[in-house]
């Protein structure tokens, strides 16, 4: 389970902080603007009845796209630019644009237009005159005012950045709620309900110890530490793995406080001589037992 929730945050992570390339372009932008220019390509050939001539690959030149068309045409500008602005709101691309449509021989611009999806309010020039059928091919640029495009890039990575750090943090609180409840679930399933040690009887509910007419009541971070060292009598555990199975490795838990639980658990099991703690210098702790 752990291991599927990490697998789903580093995947939220890596297309939040990687959706933008290093230089600042938007990878989607880019491609959805590609492809949207080739449906501007379609419709216009479709409003002129021609549905046999096709869209040739999008040519990109820095912030310029080219549409070439594979066979002659002729359109009213009109057209060109009630289509051009439609498709590029319904791709959700909002910019403002250049549009100039070249004659493939002479390189003459027989039409130009500024158009915006951002704006209403701009005018195109002799929209009523019919361009002549030819090869032509539109060019397309953005012009829109780099200070805005700097500023909504900044908001985006602020915001990026933003989910980033939220997407961190739940993790983090994630991860360390299962491991509590991933402890809390082991010593609830442990086989260990009444333990009966030599003369000692171990009642995991209670977390107390019964020797003779002697019962030991042990807090809870002794009951864990204790049956850690017991299931793996006679064998060496580590500092480290004592730290993180029953204090999660906190940081309020260092230098000397295991040994100075590890001091109290010796002094209430002074009665039970079957059970002893080893000291193990410089790697851990032993529980060695001796039923005779």
């Amino acid at each position: 389970m752990q291991k599927s929730i990490l697998a789903l945050f580093i995947t939220l992570l890596s297309n939040t902080a990687f959706g933008i390339l290093p230089n600042g372009i938007n990878i989607s932008t880019e491609k959805k603007l590609k492809v949207a220019l080739r449906a501007v390509g379609h419709e216009l050939l479709l409003c002129q009845g021609d549905k046999s001539s096709v869209v040739l690959p999008i040519i990109q030149d820095s912030n310029v796209f080219r549409v070439s068309l594979s066979n002659h045409i002729a359109f009213n500008p009109d057209d060109l630019i009630t289509i051009t602005n439609q498709v590029l709101t319904e791709y959700g691309i909002h910019k403002n644009y250049l549009v100039e449509v070249i004659h493939c021989d002479s390189k003459d611009i027989t039409h130009s237009f500024i158009g915006s999806t951002l704006y209403s309010d701009l005018e195109a020039p002799c929209i009523d005159r019919r361009i002549d059928l030819g090869c032509y091919e539109i060019l397309w640029s953005d012009i829109t005012d780099q200070s805005n495009n700097n500023k909504s890039l900044n908001n985006e990575n602020e915001y990026r950045y933003a989910i980033i750090g939220l997407l961190m943090i739940c993790l983090g609180c994630i991860l360390f709620i299962f491991s509590r409840l991933k402890r809390k679930i082991e010593l609830k399933q442990s086989p260990i309900n009444i333990l009966q040690l030599a003369d000692a009887t171990i009642d995991e509910k209670s977390m107390t110890i019964s020797s003779g007419k002697n019962m030991i009541k042990l807090s809870h971070k002794e009951y864990e530490l204790f049956i850690l060292l017991f299931n793996n009598e006679n064998k060496i555990v580590s500092r480290k793995e004592i730290l993180m199975k029953v204090w999660d490795d906190e940081g309020d838990y260092v230098g000397r406080t295991l040994d100075v639980f590890i001091s109290r658990l010796r002094k209430k099991l002074q009665s039970i001589s079957a059970i002893q703690i080893d000291n193990v210098r410089g790697v851990g702790y032993k529980m060695v037992v001796n039923i005779k």
